[in-house]
């Protein structure tokens, strides 16, 4: 089989199917998700140009680990931190300074239409859940590497394709 088609069967079926990982995770996981994906409708906007470049720095980070691993564990948290940390950076000067002239500051007073609002609350939405993100991603950074949390959870479906492939 294709072996990135077997990665992302992989960490599908670790998300939705018979997997150790906590039910709480998974819920977290489709808003962390939301939240990756809401700024590229507004594009060319610098947190929506920031998010796609930082998801594809995890994408390839996390890509290699997923491979390795065949399934998801603690030391994907360090290319969330590497990647989540200046779309940060780019979110908060929108919030907050009139950095990008062409946009202004991003607040609910100064969107005039239907679109701005929803770019003000897709900035909001996004630095929140980045923000709550980085958190638990330096908690699991701390815990591979100077811990030696090195579990890895993996699916049945993944289990059992490993065992056949033995």
């Amino acid at each position: 089989m294709n072996i990135f088609l077997q990665a992302v069967l992989d960490i599908l079926t670790v998300w939705a199917g018979k997997s150790p990982m906590k039910l709480w995770v998974r819920i977290w996981l489709v808003f962390l998700l939301c939240g990756v994906m809401i700024p590229f409708p507004f594009l060319p906007h610098p947190f929506a140009w920031t998010n796609l470049a930082a998801f594809h720095i995890i994408l390839i980070f996390n890509g290699r680990e997923v491979l390795r691993v065949r399934g998801v564990n603690k030391a994907m948290g360090w290319p969330h931190l590497v990647g989540w940390i200046p779309v940060l950076v780019v979110n908060i000067l929108s919030i907050f300074t009139d950095t990008f002239q062409d946009y202004g500051k991003l607040t609910w007073d100064r969107a005039e239409d239907g679109f701005e609002k929803a770019r003000v609350f897709g900035l909001w939405y996004n630095t929140v859940t980045l923000f709550i993100s980085c958190l638990f991603d330096a908690n699991d950074t701390y815990q591979y590497y100077m811990r030696g949390a090195k579990e890895v959870d993996q699916s049945e479906y993944t289990r059992s394709t490993i065992e056949k492939d033995q």
